[in-house]
């Protein structure tokens, strides 16, 4: 009887672990995915002021204010072909 009840105890044990385990995984892979699906719309809304200086490609990654997503990967297709 002991045993049986030992037995019990462990594996409701290792389910509770398991089950906390998966919703911890799930919460930090939702936020992951809300936090990059916010960068993404946050890229694609920004736009180009109109008084920004002649445009090169290292300003697509370090400066801000940022051209368009369209601008910019127009300059890095560019400069690959070259």
């Amino acid at each position: 009887m002991i045993i049986i009840t030992i037995i019990t105890i462990t594996t409701i044990i290792i389910i509770i672990t398991i089950i906390i385990i998966t919703i911890i995984i799930t919460i930090t892979i939702t936020i992951i995915t809300t936090i990059n699906i916010i960068i993404i719309i946050r890229w694609f809304l920004h736009t180009e002021p109109l008084n920004n200086p002649p445009y090169d490609v290292m300003n697509c990654i370090t400066d801000r204010p940022r051209t368009n997503f369209e601008q910019c990967f127009f300059l890095q297709s560019t400069m690959m072909t070259e």
